[in-house]
């Protein structure tokens, strides 16, 4: 039975059919697999999958909802009907499932429309996986995709590297947050870790502590853990070249930073920092000595995609 994923996580998909495949491969089921279960056809998958079959909203919930292992939590079956109920006529397309994003970026709920990048994928999901494995004096657990503008790292992330570790049984139950610095990278960084606290205090609290001592990152996210379970918590930053472009304070951006390697670099913590990066901020990252060294260590330099790539998104 595959671990809780999360309201959260579950509103990121805005159709019945990207969420059904989402929550289908999670639980591990093929289209074929599924199909025994909630006795249709392995087509009338494949047609929910696309959102070009009505689903009844009866069976779904008597049938695809034990099947897909989510019976115990109740807002992910809420918005699984909710996005049922909205697939308006059998046959018809919807517009989401256009292939073509233009510049825009692909994300989670796009995984997949994809295509090209799936070694590289493999690639990252691998380093990624071989961070939590065991940790070794000095090192962190950091890793940063770098690239020109424009190259696609921020769609390999959410579409890529995202999916596959949602969809990996050793890291299926981590826990993944993704930002970026924005002007405010610490007020950004404490908002995520505490979206799901009932009072605006403790994100304030949080973004104080922040401001104070580099270890509370560490403090905060060991805690959300031993409170949920999970094995490690993925924190992506995206864009992390607005560190740099949009935030004026020093201060701040020191203490992000000193907060982030302190995390990745903690003995016993189950932090794990992943950023993109634009190329030409690489030198801008040279006057942060933790920074500098964490780039130098773990990195992944991606260019264009190949021949052979490009001809398998066309």
């Amino acid at each position: 039975m595959p671990a809780a994923i999360g309201i959260q996580t579950a509103e990121k998909f805005t159709t019945f059919g990207d969420l059904l495949r989402y929550l289908r491969r999670r639980a591990g089921l093929t289209q074929l697999a599924l199909s025994y279960h909630v006795g249709y056809s392995d087509a009338q998958i494949s047609r929910l999958e696309q959102n070009l079959r009505l689903p009844d909203l009866r069976t779904i919930e008597e049938r695809f909802v034990p099947a897909l292992g989510i019976n115990n939590e109740p807002q992910v079956i809420t918005h699984l009907l909710d996005l049922a109920a909205n697939v308006k006529c059998e046959g018809a397309p919807v517009m989401e499932l256009c292939p073509n994003k233009g510049l825009s970026t692909f994300d989670e709920s796009d995984a997949d429309l994809f295509v090209g990048r799936e070694a590289l994928t493999a690639k990252l999901t691998d380093r990624v996986l071989s961070l939590s494995a065991g940790y070794e004096a000095g090192s962190e657990r950091f890793l940063a995709i770098i690239g020109s503008s424009g190259c696609g790292k921020s769609s390999l992330v959410r579409a890529g590297l995202l999916p596959a570790l949602r969809w990996n049984k050793n890291s299926s139950n981590w826990l993944i947050h993704v930002i970026t610095p924005t002007a405010h990278p610490l007020e950004s960084l404490a908002m995520s870790l505490t979206q799901d606290a009932s009072s605006v205090d403790v994100t304030l609290t949080m973004m104080d502590d922040l401001k104070r001592d580099p270890r509370s990152l560490s403090i905060y996210i060991n805690r959300i853990l031993q409170t949920t379970g999970a094995p490690f918590l993925l924190l992506f930053i995206d864009q992390f070249e607005e560190l740099f472009a949009l935030c004026r304070s020093e201060e701040e951006r020191s203490m992000f930073i000193d907060n982030l390697f302190t995390g990745a670099a903690w003995e016993d913590g189950r932090t794990i920092v992943v950023i993109t990066l634009r190329a030409d901020f690489y030198a801008a990252c040279a006057g942060y000595p933790r920074l500098r060294q964490g780039l130098a260590r773990n990195q992944e330099y991606i260019g264009a995609m190949s021949d052979e790539e490009l001809h398998r998104v066309i």
